[in-house]
């Protein structure tokens, strides 16, 4: 389906899905800086990664702490979080600065992942805030 489909958002929305059944063949196919829709395209399977708590997928999110696009740098802090990284939570105070609605969607996505429903759904997440 994801080669058939010209839409950019659809394409996007299945490589989300396909980031939570396997984080390697989504990684794959991220595009490159610049291409059309390149930051919705990544921001979405790093929201899938984060979602799936695929652990292993860490050091691939980390580097997209530092991405020059807003979206993306929001999602991987959600994910990095989500896998149990609570140290991404520094770069809340720059997105706050230079992206506020960003900040803001961070926050609630985290709050959504703190909640009883969204720990059980997040295992990652629900056992490193166990060990902290």
């Amino acid at each position: 389906f994801l080669k058939a489909e010209a839409d950019p958002r659809v394409k996007s929305a299945i490589l989300r899905a396909v980031a939570q059944l396997s984080p390697e063949e989504a990684l794959s196919r991220l595009p490159k800086p610049g291409e059309p829709d390149a930051d919705r395209t990544t921001a979405n399977v790093i929201d899938g990664l984060g979602e799936a708590g695929h652990v292993a997928a860490a050091p691939y999110v980390q580097p997209l702490l530092a991405s020059r696009s807003a979206r993306v740098r929001g999602s991987a802090v959600v994910a990095m979080v989500s896998l149990g990284h609570f140290e991404s939570l520094d770069l809340l105070s720059e997105l706050q600065d230079k992206a506020p609605a960003t900040a803001a969607w961070v926050l609630v996505e985290l709050g959504r992942r703190l909640t009883p429903a969204g720990l059980e759904a997040s295992p990652a997440l629900a056992h490193a805030l166990a060990e902290a």
